[in-house]
């Protein structure tokens, strides 16, 4: 048997003997499982328009009443199919909802959990951080009242030093007159006696012995006093002297045992700094430059190359894109592809240090925050420049002399005027002292700046963080030095720019080091003691700058 299913209306053919038309009520179809992409109201909207049709046996023969039966049954099984829901597919999906439910719950339990364990944990790092500043400033008032405490004893111990020695001196003084006086009374009552036997004939005698018996006690008074302060004086000067050897012969052992400490961890000592400086600068003057000017070729690229070095140099400001932008346009020029023959690119190399330091000489002597966006793109070009540190370096021994190192060399005794000027950093430029004074603190200025700017990469050995502590302790040191006017000015510069910083690193290491300096520049220290900065007046102006700078790095 062949049935056709076109609705779920079921019409008999009429020769069927049922007078009765089978008509159930309508029903959707069921969703096949490959229609999910049809929304429920389209596929509603499918109906079958046309009714089921039992398509007749192709014999021709009439149904029997059980054929009909199983029609019926077909045709209700059919329906029940299609409006089933399975219950499993039910409670998979109902799990699921709840299973997402319960995660989108404990997920945001998990989030405010962890936002006050770090809340709290920020907390305690501010009370943390709070506590170790409160200790350390307590630490370092103490250390203040103490040294006040110390030189006010040392203060007084001197005052009644003094006193004491002063007394003692007067009480010899009077004891001398006192036992001249009766000696004199003595032989006055002496004379009286043998005037009075011989008035007449010894009258004009004894006066005259008289006149020159004061006389001789004034001069043998005024002997002895002189002898008594020549002798104080004298063994003044010998406690002086004492001292002093003692001093030297201590700086002596210090320099010899700091001498064999830098020979066995390899490091330079002033002297060998400035002579590996000078000599640079013997080569770029006796063999770059002459190099360079006989080649023509050589010598017009060369003054082309430093044309645009010039401006580019002069063209920096705080803008870190500036910044960026014209490291990359100096990196440019100094190594190109080729790379420029070893000759011309020392002397641009020389060109671009020359360059450098004059912008600091003009520029950072107007506004000191000038210098920061030169260091930064000088640390930038010591890093990538090869030899650039040794070319820099032999132009700052031009430019100021031994306070790039600093070092106390003497010139020979046959040395020219000029060559004295060049030791000391003393330029042609330089109409006065206070002209000298701007440009040096300019260029060390800048110096500094490069020392205590960051960065990942390594720098050469003279321009990294711990150049600094060796410059100033250097500079401290050196008693020739540091009783200048330009010593007391660099390390006014030098706690300006970096004075809290190296705080920071060395601790009390560095306040020690503020400490001696504070003690060099203390006025009351004794009237003996060499004042860093000397006597005149620029030493006295710069001693004061240098207290505040002491007493911002402390605070």
């Amino acid at each position: 048997m062949i049935f056709g299913l076109r609705d779920a209306d079921l019409t008999f053919d009429e020769d069927d003997s049922s007078d009765e038309d089978v008509r159930p009520a309508r029903r959707r179809p069921p969703r096949p499982w490959h229609a999910d992409e049809i929304s429920d109201d389209e596929y509603d909207e499918i109906a079958i328009d046309e009714p089921l049709t039992y398509v007749p046996n192709p014999h021709g023969l009439p149904r029997t009443a059980a054929e009909q039966r199983e029609i019926d049954d077909a045709l209700v099984s059919i329906r029940l199919r299609c409006d089933y829901v399975d219950p499993v597919q039910e409670w998979q999906k109902n799990a699921q909802k709840e299973a997402l439910n319960d995660a989108s719950i404990k997920h945001k339990e998990n989030l405010t959990r962890l936002h006050d364990l770090q809340l709290r944990a920020a907390q305690e790092n501010v009370r943390k951080v709070a506590e170790v500043q409160r200790r350390q400033l307590e630490e370092v008032r103490n250390i203040l009242e103490n040294m006040k405490l110390s030189r006010q004893k040392e203060e007084e111990k001197c005052r009644r030093e003094y006193e004491e020695r002063d007394r003692a001196l007067w009480s010899k003084v009077d004891k001398v007159i006192k036992d001249e006086e009766q000696k004199i009374a003595m032989q006055k009552a002496e004379e009286e006696r043998q005037r009075k036997e011989e008035e007449e004939r010894r009258a004009r005698e004894e006066k005259r012995k008289k006149e020159e018996e004061e006389k001789r006690l004034a001069a043998e008074r005024e002997r002895q006093l002189q002898e008594q302060l020549a002798k104080a004086k004298k063994e003044k000067e010998e406690a002086e002297e004492k001292e002093r050897l003692e001093a030297e012969k201590k700086i002596k052992v210090a320099e010899q045992e700091s001498a064999e400490i830098r020979s066995q961890v390899g490091l330079s000592s002033a002297e060998d700094e400035w002579n590996e400086g000078r000599q640079m600068l013997q080569r770029l003057k006796t063999e770059v430059h002459p190099a360079i000017k006989a080649d023509r070729a050589l010598k017009t690229l060369r003054n082309q190359l430093r044309r645009q070095i010039t401006p580019k140099v002069g063209q920096l400001t705080a803008d870190v894109h500036q910044i960026d932008r014209i490291t990359h346009e100096l990196q440019a020029i100094l190594l190109p592809n080729p790379p420029h023959p070893p000759v011309l690119y020392t002397a641009l190399l020389s060109a671009l240090a020359k360059a450098f330091l004059l912008q600091a000489e003009t520029e950072v002597t107007a506004k000191d925050d000038t210098a920061l966006p030169i260091a930064r793109v000088m640390v930038s070009l010591l890093i990538s420049l090869p030899n650039f540190g040794d070319v820099l370096f032999a132009r700052l021994v031009q430019r100021i002399g031994i306070w790039a190192v600093p070092f106390g060399a003497k010139p020979s005794p046959t040395a020219t005027k000029e060559e004295k000027d060049a030791i000391m950093g003393v330029r042609r430029e330089d109409t006065d002292n206070e002209k000298r004074l701007r440009r040096i603190r300019g260029v060390m200025t800048v110096f500094f700046c490069i020392m205590h700017t960051p960065h990942p990469q390594s720098l050469p050995e003279k321009y990294r963080l711990g150049r600094f502590w060796t410059y100033i302790a250097r500079l401290v040191s050196s008693r020739d030095l540091a009783t200048t006017s330009v010593a007391v000015e660099i390390i006014r510069v030098a706690l300006m720019v970096a004075g809290t910083q190296a705080l920071r690193v060395w601790g009390r290491q560095w306040v020690k080091m503020l400490q001696l300096i504070d003690k060099g520049i203390d006025e009351n220290s004794g009237p003996t003691r060499s004042l860093i900065g000397g006597e005149g007046i620029e030493g006295t102006a710069g001693r004061v700058r240098v207290k505040l700078e002491i007493q911002k790095a402390l605070q």
